[in-house]
């Protein structure tokens, strides 16, 4: 089929919005979280409406189509292994559209690309990229770290008991800085532009658990962005609805927007924890520990080369690229999309480059010219003639890019959870609420449509 962006969601009437009975439940936020929480509500036969503040559905996973390139803005890809995405995709008829990225990557050491299989373990042992004393060490240690592997990769409440230290700590500790400088920091860097002294050991110990249960890093033809746009096409979505403030009420919840007030029975607030803080005047303490989550940084430049230019030979079929921080400047990850799935760039290539968090924070506010003078520069050590062979480009910047997971986000999730009554008016949804990734952000929606559905007595098993 011919690569398309996904289908815009049609702008409702704004005063629709008013005019129109008031919903049973009234969710805030058209990201993955949101849409997922009303499609569970919507397909259990309860009326919800969905208020997104922009004029597009997905959030941070969108998707634009640039030259006949198709580019995903923020979130890069799906996977094999994530139960709440993969279901919904073929729910909505999208399993035909499901693609299987390259199992190459690539992490630089000591200035050398070493090339190796995420998918096969021991692929990393022959690759180059571990000495051999540290190939035993991680042999000897592998056991007891990956001892959680069964736990759900999409549920971080799940993950508290090992929410103790941070991941600097305990990674230096079970192998060595060895395992924190080239394995650990890289990802932490390259998916969630954090460090691993600022992030508990519970998320990477997941992530690794996750790795070796052979889940396959895929995508979606026309991007990544078709599945919020598929999910929108089945609900009452009603864009560019800005929400000044929420009140909830004995019997219901009043959401005040610029065109006037809505009642509810119930709202779920799926949008970033800064943004959800300021809608609420007032909070309760296990609410609170979760609104206080911050996030980082980053810009993500997506780059069109000219079919001249060819990746090195370290490179070759590689779909993602990871810097250490004792490698690079501010780069911290590169994606060949070409390796993501070949129909994105028909001619020419296309990269997606990300920065660390540190230098996200930095280069925001920076005019693109100068963004890309930096970048480029930088970029071409990697990649030898990358900036002469520039057709197009295209910077998003992400002020919120992913939420922080500092040691007691895991604890405070199951906290909230575990206290959270079935006939509490307001339920928080998103990425700060789970997994700092789309499956997790998809999965805190379903949890709090299943609150929801509960307090209503609907048996979904």
């Amino acid at each position: 089929m011919s690569t398309t962006a996904p289908t815009p969601i049609r702008e409702c009437d704004r005063m629709a919005c008013h005019s129109t009975p008031d919903p049973q439940v009234l969710v805030i936020g058209a990201g993955i979280a949101g849409l997922t929480a009303a499609f569970v509500l919507q397909q259990r036969g309860v009326s919800v409406r969905v208020l997104e503040s922009t004029a597009r559905v997905g959030g941070r996973m969108t998707t634009d189509l640039v030259g006949g390139r198709v580019i995903d803005r923020g979130a890069q890809f799906l996977s094999t292994g994530y139960p709440m995405l993969s279901s919904l995709v073929r729910r909505l008829g999208l399993s035909s559209e499901w693609v299987r990225t390259t199992p190459w990557t690539a992490v630089v050491r000591e200035g050398r690309v070493i090339r190796f299989r995420y998918d096969d373990p021991l692929s990393s042992l022959w690759s180059g990229l571990l000495r051999p004393q540290e190939i035993w060490t991680l042999a000897r240690q592998s056991l007891s770290a990956l001892s959680t592997v069964r736990r759900p990769i999409n549920d971080y409440g799940r993950w508290s008991d090992v929410d103790v230290t941070d991941a600097a700590s305990w990674y230096d500790q079970q192998f060595g800085p060895w395992m924190t400088e080239y394995l650990v920091e890289p990802m932490l860097q390259g998916f969630y532009f954090q460090t691993p002294e600022e992030t508990s050991c519970a998320l990477p110990r997941a992530i690794a658990g996750f790795l070796t249960q052979g889940a396959q890093t895929s995508t979606l033809r026309g991007g990544i962005g078709r599945l919020p746009s598929a999910l929108a096409q089945h609900l009452d979505v009603c864009l560019n609805q800005t929400v000044l403030a929420i009140e909830p009420q004995r019997n219901s919840v009043a959401i005040e927007t610029q065109d006037g007030w809505i009642q509810a029975g119930r709202v779920i607030l799926a949008i970033p924890a800064p943004q959800a803080l300021q809608l609420l005047r007032s909070t309760s303490e296990a609410e609170r520990l979760l609104l206080s989550t911050t996030y980082s940084s980053t810009l993500n430049l997506s780059l069109g080369l000219d079919g001249g230019w060819r990746p090195p030979d370290s490179l070759n079929d590689v779909y993602g690229l990871l810097i250490p921080r004792l490698e690079r400047r501010r780069i911290a990850a590169v994606a060949f999309e070409k390796a993501k799935d070949p129909a994105r760039t028909p001619n020419g290539h296309l990269v997606n480059v990300m920065v660390d968090g540190r230098s996200g924070a930095e280069m925001i506010a920076w005019d693109e010219t100068r963004v890309l003078q930096e970048i480029l520069q930088e970029l071409d050590r990697w990649l030898p003639g990358a900036s002469r062979a520039v057709e197009f480009h295209r910077l998003y910047r992400w002020e919120r890019a992913e939420p922080r997971s500092p040691v007691g986000r895991a604890n405070a999730i199951a906290h909230y959870r575990a206290v959270a009554s079935t006939d509490q008016r307001l339920l928080l949804a998103g990425d700060y609420m789970s997994m700092p990734f789309t499956e997790g952000a998809a999965e805190s929606g379903r949890w709090a449509a299943h609150r929801v559905l509960s307090y209503l007595g609907h048996d979904f098993g």
